[in-house]
């Protein structure tokens, strides 16, 4: 059984590992969280308990995203992202913002007079 303070201050508890692991997976729980095992004297953080350790770990990866390519970063994602098919046209771009900069320019002034 642990103890456990939440992002707002205040402690729950008595609570069991498995509800600690179900809020690690919520997000309502993280590395950073104070913890106190049942009858311990002092808090510690929750990446400080071995028992946790998977839980989050898992929590942090990040999924949906692919592994880095091994090799020379640089020059591998900058072949990666030339190879792409994006098309920027960068004066495009100007024009429709100065176009809405003329257009809007002084329309706030003239409201707060």
């Amino acid at each position: 059984m642990y103890r456990i303070i939440g992002a707002d201050g205040k402690e729950y508890g008595p609570v069991s590992a498995e509800v600690v692991r179900q809020w690690i997976a919520q997000g309502r729980a993280n590395a950073q969280s104070r913890i106190r095992p049942e009858g311990a004297m002092e808090w510690k953080f929750l990446s400080e308990l071995p028992e946790f350790a998977a839980d989050l770990a898992a929590r942090t990866a990040t999924p949906g995203l692919p592994p880095l390519p091994t090799g020379q970063p640089g020059e591998v994602f900058a072949s990666e992202i030339l190879a792409r098919d994006y098309q920027l046209q960068i004066g495009s771009c100007f024009s429709r913002g100065w176009d809405l900069v003329k257009n809007h320019f002084g329309s706030r002034s003239a409201r707060l007079s």
